[in-house]
Protein backbone atom coordinates (compact mmCIF):
# COMPACT_ATOMS: atom_id res chain seq x y z
CA UNK A 1 0.00 0.00 0.00
CA UNK A 2 0.98 3.40 -0.29
CA UNK A 3 2.04 5.66 2.73
CA UNK A 4 -0.70 8.07 3.75
CA UNK A 5 -0.34 10.48 6.35
CA UNK A 6 -1.61 9.33 9.52
CA UNK A 7 -4.30 9.54 11.87
CA UNK A 8 -2.70 12.62 13.85
CA UNK A 9 -2.41 14.91 11.05
CA UNK A 10 0.96 14.11 9.65
CA UNK A 11 1.11 15.70 6.57
CA UNK A 12 1.94 13.35 3.65
CA UNK A 13 5.58 12.77 2.37
CA UNK A 14 6.75 15.53 -0.13
CA UNK A 15 8.99 15.52 -2.89
CA UNK A 16 11.86 17.91 -2.80
CA UNK A 17 9.76 20.10 -5.68
CA UNK A 18 6.75 19.94 -2.41
CA UNK A 19 4.54 17.74 -4.85
CA UNK A 20 2.73 15.02 -2.54
CA UNK A 21 4.61 11.95 -2.80
CA UNK A 22 1.39 9.49 -3.20
CA UNK A 23 0.00 11.41 -5.70
CA UNK A 24 3.54 11.64 -8.07
CA UNK A 25 3.21 7.75 -7.65
CA UNK A 26 -0.04 7.53 -8.49
CA UNK A 27 -0.06 9.86 -11.73
CA UNK A 28 3.32 8.27 -12.79
CA UNK A 29 1.73 4.49 -12.29
CA UNK A 30 -1.21 5.72 -13.97
CA UNK A 31 0.82 6.39 -17.20
CA UNK A 32 2.68 3.56 -17.18
CA UNK A 33 -0.60 1.62 -17.55
CA UNK A 34 -1.51 3.77 -20.14
CA UNK A 35 1.48 2.68 -22.32
CA UNK A 36 1.03 -0.58 -21.32
CA UNK A 37 -2.53 -0.79 -22.62
CA UNK A 38 -1.37 1.04 -25.54
CA UNK A 39 1.55 -1.84 -26.41
CA UNK A 40 -1.36 -4.38 -25.56
CA UNK A 41 -3.66 -2.99 -28.01
CA UNK A 42 -0.67 -2.86 -30.78
CA UNK A 43 0.16 -6.88 -30.22
CA UNK A 44 -3.54 -7.89 -30.22
CA UNK A 45 -3.72 -6.19 -33.92
CA UNK A 46 -0.85 -7.96 -34.62
CA UNK A 47 -2.02 -10.97 -33.55
CA UNK A 48 -5.49 -10.86 -35.00
CA UNK A 49 -3.49 -9.91 -38.09
CA UNK A 50 -1.57 -12.57 -38.58
CA UNK A 51 -3.75 -15.31 -37.13
CA UNK A 52 -6.16 -13.93 -40.27
CA UNK A 53 -3.50 -14.47 -42.82
CA UNK A 54 -2.76 -17.84 -41.48
CA UNK A 55 -5.06 -20.63 -43.10
CA UNK A 56 -2.93 -23.66 -41.67
CA UNK A 57 -4.89 -23.51 -38.40
CA UNK A 58 -1.32 -23.50 -36.67
CA UNK A 59 0.07 -21.30 -34.32
CA UNK A 60 3.53 -19.43 -34.86
CA UNK A 61 6.07 -19.53 -31.76
CA UNK A 62 5.35 -15.22 -32.89
CA UNK A 63 1.90 -15.58 -31.57
CA UNK A 64 2.89 -17.43 -28.07
CA UNK A 65 5.50 -15.22 -27.78
CA UNK A 66 2.78 -11.91 -27.97
CA UNK A 67 0.45 -13.42 -25.90
CA UNK A 68 2.86 -14.01 -23.42
CA UNK A 69 3.76 -10.63 -23.62
CA UNK A 70 -0.29 -9.40 -23.79
CA UNK A 71 -0.26 -11.83 -20.32
CA UNK A 72 2.63 -10.38 -18.84
CA UNK A 73 1.25 -6.54 -19.42
CA UNK A 74 -2.07 -7.58 -18.04
CA UNK A 75 -0.63 -8.32 -15.26
CA UNK A 76 1.53 -6.04 -14.27
CA UNK A 77 -1.28 -3.40 -14.97
CA UNK A 78 -3.57 -5.15 -12.71
CA UNK A 79 -1.11 -5.36 -9.73
CA UNK A 80 -0.03 -1.85 -10.02
CA UNK A 81 -4.19 -0.94 -9.86
CA UNK A 82 -4.49 -3.15 -6.69
CA UNK A 83 -0.97 -1.16 -4.74
CA UNK A 84 -2.90 2.17 -6.17
CA UNK A 85 -5.70 1.28 -4.03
Amino acid sequence: MLATASKHNEEPPRLPNGKSQTLAIVKNSHERSLKNVAEIQRLAEELTEGMERNTAHVVSLEAIKKLDRIEELARNIKNRMRRVQ
